[in-house]
């Protein structure tokens, strides 16, 4: 006798909450569906083309989930950086702007009801996965604070849990999108450094080395003529000394962003684990985005050879930049419009 909670994402669910709205209310004998959890749903993307779609053919998932005869709870997760989820669900345009104003408006006191004029939508909780538009729609599940925690407290009718988690929980995300970004600008600005021409003679020895053993296996004559083409006697040719370049700063990204990565993936099992080690990390932390910071302005006065009045414009640039990651305002849950129907918790498992 518990009830059915229906877990779905992105194109999933978008066919889910279609078919929970206005399909099962008009199958006679269909189960009730208690609840629908949908993450990252792409409800936007379901339907004809907007190009050539009539007004008859516009969906209007909201509408169906408020005029459905059978109540559903409805809760909404999607990332902020989350291209295909695109915010909060709405039926407009104006009103999915109204509810994604709403999330990073104040957070409404406790027990108030919503204006009588508010936008109608699912209660909608905003998230933070990576921090980067090209892995957020596939990061919900990694996401454990925000998102597997909370699923799980729905179905065991557990409590939330308590808002510092997930303020620490954003805070690394932010830290590693902005990690991330620096570690591009000192990419891009070291090929137009000396670095190259520092490092380039012996990455150039180890490829050789490389190609030399493996020649032993396999032909890579090509690879090994290609390579002293990049040589003339005991410099680069400007071929050469390109591909040095791009080698290094790929290099130099592919360093800094498995740097980041890591010291992000440490502090999220030191705040999902609440184990002592969060303080130690945080301290690392701040001194890797403390060296990514220093290494990007020094990078950018090597190419453009900053004057001082540059730097003094710079520096307190680079201390805000710094401290973004600390910035304690994150978007809040915004709750549904109308209420959702009362929901008995899941009854447990048998042992």
């Amino acid at each position: 006798d518990g009830r059915i909670v229906v877990l779905a994402h992105s194109q999933g669910a978008a066919i889910a909450a279609n078919v929970i709205f206005t399909v099962l209310p008009a199958s006679p004998g269909a189960p009730q569906v208690d609840t629908l959890l949908t993450v990252g749903a792409a409800v936007s993307l379901l339907g004809p083309s907007r190009l050539r779609r009539g007004a008859a053919d516009l969906l209007t998932p909201v509408a169906d989930w408020v005029a459905s005869p059978t109540p559903v709870r409805w809760v909404n997760f999607w990332a902020v950086w989350d291209p295909f989820a695109a915010g909060p669900i709405a039926d407009t345009h104006r009103a999915r702007y109204e509810r994604w104003a709403s999330a990073y408006r104040a957070p409404a006191v406790p027990g108030a009801e919503p204006a009588d004029d508010a936008a109608s939508g699912p209660e909608e909780r905003p998230v933070h996965n990576t921090a980067f538009p090209l892995t957020d729609h596939q990061g919900y599940a990694a996401n454990t604070a925000q998102v597997i925690d909370p699923v799980a407290r729905e179905l065991a009718g557990l409590p939330p849990a308590p808002s510092v988690l997930r303020r620490r929980w954003v805070r690394i995300v932010k830290a590693r999108g902005l990690a991330r970004l620096l570690a591009i600008v000192i990419a891009v600005f070291v090929p137009f450094t000396a670095l190259p021409s520092v490092v380039g003679g012996a990455l150039y020895s180890t490829a050789v080395a490389v190609v030399e053993t493996l020649g032993a296996f396999v032909d890579l004559s090509a690879v090994a003529g290609f390579l002293t083409s990049l040589r003339d006697g005991d410099h680069f040719t400007s071929v050469g000394a390109t591909v040095v370049a791009i080698v290094v700063g790929l290099v130099v990204l592919g360093t800094l962003s498995w740097l980041g990565a890591w010291i992000s993936h440490r502090q999220a099992v030191a705040v999902v684990s609440q184990i002592w080690s969060l303080p130690a990390w945080r301290i690392v932390d701040g001194a890797f985005r403390l060296v990514l910071v220093g290494a990007a302005l020094l990078a950018t006065d090597d190419v453009l050879s900053l004057d001082p009045l540059a730097w003094a414009v710079l520096a307190p640039i680079g201390i805000a930049v710094w401290a973004a990651p600390l910035n304690p305002a994150i978007p809040h849950d915004v709750p549904a419009q109308p209420a959702p129907p009362a929901t008995q918790p899941v009854p447990p498992m048998p042992p």
